[in-house]
């Protein structure tokens, strides 16, 4: 790549391919991040193939470019035969329209280029400035030669997958591939150096000529405010405080991946707050931010052995956060020998979680069992 899509990091792509020119390796670069946001001399780069897209430079979708230097022309060969368009590399009638739509979508970046550079690279620092405060904020790339449209952001003590779920108002994504039974990383993230925690809580940015100095400003206290949220029920909070379950819901987090259960219960704020005086407090947890789900309960036992009150922190998905601030709710007024309300399957059925995260509910059944031990 000549610009990385995820980082936004500028490869040294004038050395890659001299090497390659000096060892007679053929050398192709995808530019597709690249185009109309740098300059591109085919000839001083050196490069023998050169790809870029037409819908990233807001040209019309369903075309691109190769470039072929003379010299390597000889060496590629077609895969559609026919009509012979295309110097006989690609056969089939030419789209005028996507062409001369492309060209001009060319011309405007280039004559725009210096300019939209400068003013996305102030908003890149204003997008910075923006989380840096939050602390434990790490950016990816820095210190390397970046395009500004792209800002890759890692944040400690948050799970990636929840971090997107509850920023609803911005279109981001995230290094972690949560979303998947895979669950594994990014892997550029962690070619960087990131630890597996890290690449997964990870929120790529992507600004454009649409936005503006307001949206950044937007994004930076959404941004804030949900990786406070979330770290102030996590765990690892270093504050000491037993978070809460607000009684009510904010229904503003509506991704498609949840149930609308799980959407209300993973939806309501912790707030900082103690347990009821003179009561018999006892605490339970399982897992750690390495098995990527870390929960605990804290539960108030009156003199009869019956849950008072019962408070929750969980690091994870927002189907393990869901879970745990639903029994939350439902361990009040249960007695020792009937503290667990069902299953994680029953709890799985009851929150529409799927089956991939079942693995990650017996992390808070544990943590509930764990309240029973002597």
């Amino acid at each position: 790549m000549y610009v990385s899509n995820e980082i936004g990091v500028i490869q040294e792509v004038s050395a890659i391919a001299a090497l390659c020119r000096k060892r007679g390796v053929l050398f192709h670069t995808d530019a597709a991040q690249a185009a109309g946001k740098l300059p591109l001399d085919v000839r001083a780069t050196a490069v023998d193939f050169l790809s870029f897209t037409a819908h990233k430079l807001y040209g019309p979708k369903g075309i691109g470019a190769l470039y072929v230097s003379r010299e390597r022309r000889p060496s590629i060969q077609p895969i559609l035969f026919g009509g012979g368009q295309e110097y006989g590399l690609r056969s089939g009638t030419l789209a005028t329209h996507q062409i001369v739509g492309f060209a001009a979508a060319c011309k405007i970046a280039r004559e725009n280029m210096r300019a939209e550079r400068a003013r996305l690279t102030v908003m890149a620092d204003e997008l910075w400035r923006g989380v840096q405060e939050l602390g434990g904020v790490h950016l990816n790339g820095e210190g390397a030669p970046r395009v500004p449209d792209i800002v890759n952001i890692s944040f400690e003590g948050v799970e990636g997958e929840s971090l997107v779920t509850g920023l609803p108002s911005l279109a981001v994504t995230t290094g972690s591939a949560c979303s998947s039974a895979s669950g594994e990383p990014s892997y550029v993230l962690r070619a960087l150096g990131r630890s597996t925690e890290l690449a997964q809580s990870s929120l790529r940015f992507s600004m454009g000529k649409g936005t503006t100095s307001a949206d950044i400003a937007e994004a930076a206290a959404c941004v804030r405010a949900e990786v406070q949220r979330l770290r102030a029920v996590s765990p690892a909070n270093k504050d000491g405080k037993v978070p809460d379950v607000q009684r009510g819901s904010i229904e503003a987090v509506e991704p498609d991946t949840l149930a609308p259960l799980t959407r209300r219960y993973f939806a309501r704020l912790p707030r900082a707050g103690s347990l009821p005086q003179g009561a018999a407090t006892v605490r339970g947890e399982a897992g750690n931010v390495a098995r990527e789900a870390w929960v605990r309960f804290h539960l108030a036992f009156d003199e009869k052995g019956t849950v008072k009150d019962a408070r929750f922190q969980a690091y994870g998905c927002p189907h393990t956060l869901a879970v745990a601030a639903w029994l939350a709710e439902q361990l009040p007024g249960r007695s020792r020998a009937d503290l667990v309300p069902g299953s994680p399957a029953d709890w799985a059925a009851t929150l529409s979680v799927p089956t991939e995260k079942l693995g990650r509910l017996l992390v808070v059944e544990d943590a509930l069992r764990a309240c029973l031990s002597p």
